[in-house]
């Protein structure tokens, strides 16, 4: 199992999700090697996260969030009370890794893509339902992300 260092977090290639963002060689990840190595290995078929792992993937590559950013973003943080995706988001100091707010554009295509399929999983699941049309109908407090599924509850991650 190979391991990469990057800044403060330690992780696995190879496991049930690898790493975006990380510098090989001293090098960039190049865009090949996010959709043919990457993006294959954590969206298997099978895996029932594979969604979520996709958009958490080009998340990182296309917006520059970091996975810490990313676990605390809500619904609201992408989609519109009329249920349209967000294009333009400031992110919050609060939600910043280094406390200062920055501009996020969730603007390319496929990102955009990747979120529209995400949400709809969601709601084919029915997670974090509300009543109500707004936000697609999910609670628009409720974590974007989470952890795993238990007893077919979703579970956001704990930070």
């Amino acid at each position: 199992m190979q391991h990469l260092q990057i800044a403060e977090f330690q992780i696995s290639i190879g496991g049930p999700f690898t790493a975006v963002g990380a510098f090989l060689d001293g090098r960039p990840l190049q865009l090949t090697e996010l959709w043919n190595e990457l993006i294959p290995r954590n969206t298997g078929r099978e895996y029932e996260l594979s969604f979520r792992n996709k958009l958490l993937l080009l998340m990182c590559c296309y917006t520059s969030l970091r996975p810490i950013e990313i676990s605390v973003l809500q619904i609201k943080d992408l989609v519109s009370p009329d249920g349209k995706l967000i294009e333009l988001m400031i992110l919050p100091a609060s939600k910043a890794f280094d406390g200062k707010y920055r501009p996020i554009l969730f603007s390319h295509k496929e990102l955009r893509t990747v979120i529209e399929d995400y949400l709809a999983w969601l709601i084919e699941l029915d997670c974090w339902s509300h009543p109500g049309k707004q936000y697609l109908g999910r609670d628009p407090n409720a974590p974007l992300m989470f952890f795993e599924i238990s007893n077919n509850e979703p579970r956001g991650f704990g930070v």
